[in-house]
């Protein structure tokens, strides 16, 4: 039979001082096994951060389109997606929340930092972005979508190279001069100022007449024009209302036209340096004529008032002018087997 151990008081003493060293060890590997698995948690979502930051490229593109045009809001979600799977960010502007909705950025034109913009639209869609970016440098790529779109060399069906080729870089500038115009009182005091693309004009009331002046550099070139007003366009201004007045086309960047607006009288229309300045004074009126800036009514003059007419050296329009290519990776073709034949057409 064998005898159980003995074990002496001394043992079991051992015993217990034993257990709280191993406990102690145990809670210390433990704590040590648990702070590391934080740290590498922490490393995990800094990295996986990290990396989602690098995906968004620092470009950023504003959008803009016609609000009450269907197609241009369309096109604008399209280009919206597509500059977003090419890795950088776009933005539409503010004014089309009400028009867009949720679940997409937004940013204001009017006081962005950003340094290129789409626009889609026709011309006046084009005039109204340009007067919310004002001086500002902005690259502004324009995609037509709509029935007048002279600034437009971009159609709607081939917005993919276009917004590409912007945001890659492989584009050129087209600087279009602008015009600066400012409203002074009796007391030449400035209440009002504009920036022109297009051309300004400074307009009668309803069937009564107005009577100016003007001055180019100092020099009277009309002393007193009565009739419905005049009109101050620019070279790609010359090209509206301009020429509906019978006005020429300039084809100079260094020049403008002032072109007298159903007067009394022989007042020929007058081409003179951009780097003039032309007054228009208010002599007579019975109605309070309107100032009006690409189609946007700015302020009523009285007697006494004028306006000053300037080149905006500083202000140019930056416009984004893109170079197709035939055949390029970007477009898409289509093969459509004509019904009876064997020919291939092909889409472009």
């Amino acid at each position: 039979m064998i005898s159980p151990i003995r074990l002496s008081t001394g043992a079991f003493n051992g015993i217990r001082t034993a257990r709280p060293c191993l406990t102690t060890l145990y809670l210390c590997v433990a704590r040590t096994f648990f702070l590391l698995s934080l740290f590498i948690s922490f490393s995990a979502n800094l990295l996986s951060t990290a990396s989602t930051m690098q995906c968004w490229g620092s470009l950023v593109v504003i959008i803009y389109a016609r609000p009450d045009k269907q197609e241009a809001l369309w096109l604008a979600v399209k280009i919206y997606e597509y500059i977003r799977r090419l890795g950088e960010q776009a933005y539409f502007d503010i004014s089309l929340y009400n028009y867009i909705g949720e679940g997409y950025s937004y940013d204001d034109l009017r006081f962005t930092s950003q340094k290129k913009a789409i626009v889609i639209g026709g011309d006046g869609t084009l005039l109204h972005a340009m007067r919310l970016i004002g001086c500002r440098q902005v690259d502004v790529l324009p995609i037509k979508v709509g029935r007048r779109g002279s600034y437009y060399k971009v159609t709607a069906d081939r917005w993919i190279e276009s917004v590409k080729a912007l945001v890659e870089g492989r584009y050129s500038v087209e600087f279009l001069p602008r015009l600066n115009v400012e409203v002074f009182t009796q007391s030449s005091t400035m209440r009002a100022s504009a920036l022109a693309l297009n051309d300004v004009a400074l307009l009668a009331l309803g069937s009564k007449t107005v009577e100016l002046q003007v001055e180019v550099d100092g020099s009277i070139v009309y002393s007193s024009v009565e009739g419905d007003g005049v009109l101050v366009a620019t070279p790609q201004g010359s090209h509206a209302y301009n020429l509906s007045l019978r006005g020429p086309i300039l084809f100079s960047q260094n020049v403008v036209v002032i072109v007298p607006i159903n007067v009394i009288g022989y007042y020929p229309p007058l081409v003179v340096s951009s780097s003039s300045t032309i007054r228009i004074s208010v002599k007579r009126t019975l109605h309070s004529p309107r100032l009006i800036v690409d189609g946007c009514s700015v302020a009523r003059l009285v007697r006494g008032e004028y306006v000053n007419i300037r080149m905006a050296s500083e202000c140019s329009a930056r416009i984004v002018r893109v170079e197709f290519q035939a055949y390029e990776n970007a477009r898409e073709y289509e093969e459509i087997l004509i019904e009876g034949d064997n020919s291939v057409v092909w889409r472009i």
